[in-house]
């Protein structure tokens, strides 16, 4: 072979090897980036008085075997703490401080769930619950919620977080029932028309509004009947509410480290929904709460609340404007509504287009009772 043909063989040799190793740089980068899509995968995990240290740790196991890097508990059921607190002195069984080291030594990150205004143990204090504009008490379902304007409670909440973040010590917080009482779980998302009860005209809001407004304008409105109150000064009404919520949050970031990261459970409901229920109606005002915390956690379980992916997609982004989301997905049904296997592959993917790196799941039970772990290994990735 003359020099020019060995020239050229070579050459055309090692064009082939570049495009060789170029292909398989470029199957292992997309391989690489669809194993990596999530990096924080989250579940739920509620502990209660059945709950024993050897189960825990073996879920613990099952955890990794599914590819899960982090769980969030709650620190305490009811008036029970799950560690030993000088605030309730009333301790459950279980001990998450005796196992912290088990937790760490699988590299497994800790976030707390904390319900704020959500206690089944107050739901026979009447001076603490929410009351709808019919009178009604917020103790007619499972669903106990203490108003939001109820100081002396909310003292103790901050209390008990402040002190289940130093002995716990998780690098997540997530502030779950922070708004006016709503069953959101129970609305159908895709109808237009929504009735709500309104909260909260408890006399501790009815008499702390009308001095704001007195503050505010001067005038004293004392005499007036509260419902026309309201009407006159809608807008401040919406206003004052949501900042009994902000202010909450702003308290929790002022004592929490700035390496604990903070999470709002956001209502899982897009801008314009029923003019504007989120803030309206939950009280969660989105560009407010974004200042004191790290991160929203819509929880989109989609197939309870009937929400299509165009309703899934309007609440990503409109959530995502103020603050990084790390959304919250039902992995199975919750109640009787209809969940299939492709359920949570498109909404997991439609998570991912809306370029979401972080993911919670709803919840353990519910996952180790319907996936195995190569099942579910291969639906997140």
């Amino acid at each position: 072979m003359s020099d020019t043909g060995r020239f050229r063989a070579s050459f055309f040799f090692r064009m082939n090897m570049a495009k060789n190793f170029l292909s398989f740089f470029i199957i292992g980068f997309i391989l690489n980036a669809q194993t990596k899509s999530f990096d924080v995968i989250g579940i739920k995990y509620y502990l209660n008085e059945n709950t024993t240290a050897y189960n825990f740790i073996n879920d613990l196991d099952s955890l990794l075997n599914y590819n899960i890097n982090t769980i969030f508990v709650n620190p305490y059921n009811a008036d029970k703490t799950f560690y030993n607190s000088s605030i309730t002195k009333k301790y459950s069984n279980f001990n998450l401080e005796a196992i912290l080291d088990s937790i760490k030594a699988r590299n497994i990150k800790l976030g707390l769930i904390f319900p704020v205004f959500f206690d089944s143990s107050k739901k026979d204090s009447t001076d603490l619950l929410a009351e709808n504009s019919a009178g009604l008490k917020s103790n007619i379902t499972w669903q106990v919620m203490i108003c939001p304007s109820a100081k002396k409670y909310k003292n103790y909440k901050l209390e008990l977080i402040k002190e289940s973040i130093e002995k716990l010590k998780p690098e997540y917080l997530i502030l779950d029932f922070i708004r006016f009482p709503v069953h959101w779980e129970e609305i159908d998302i895709s109808k237009e028309t929504v009735k709500f009860d309104d909260y909260c005209y408890c006399k501790n809001c009815q008499s702390t509004f009308l001095l704001f407004i007195k503050e505010k304008y001067g005038k004293n409105y004392y005499n007036i009947n509260f419902i026309e109150t309201i009407k006159k000064y809608k807008s401040d009404w919406y206003d004052w509410r949501a900042t009994l919520i902000t202010n909450f949050v702003q308290e929790v970031r002022n004592f929490t480290a700035p390496n604990i990261k903070i999470i709002i459970n956001t209502i899982p409901w897009y801008n314009d929904f029923s003019d504007n229920a989120l803030y309206k109606i939950a009280g969660q005002n989105l560009e407010e709460l974004s200042m004191y915390s790290d991160y929203f956690s819509p929880m989109i379980y989609h197939k309870k609340i009937n929400a299509d992916f165009e309703n899934v997609k309007k609440i990503l982004i409109d959530q995502s404007i103020h603050n990084p989301l790390l959304p919250a997905i039902q992995v199975s049904k919750i109640d009787n509504e209809d969940y299939k296997l492709e359920d949570i592959i498109s909404i997991i993917n439609q998570i991912k287009l809306q370029k979401c790196s972080k993911l919670i799941l709803f919840d353990y039970n519910r996952l180790k009772n319907n996936y195995s772990f190569d099942q579910f290994k291969r639906i997140i990735k």
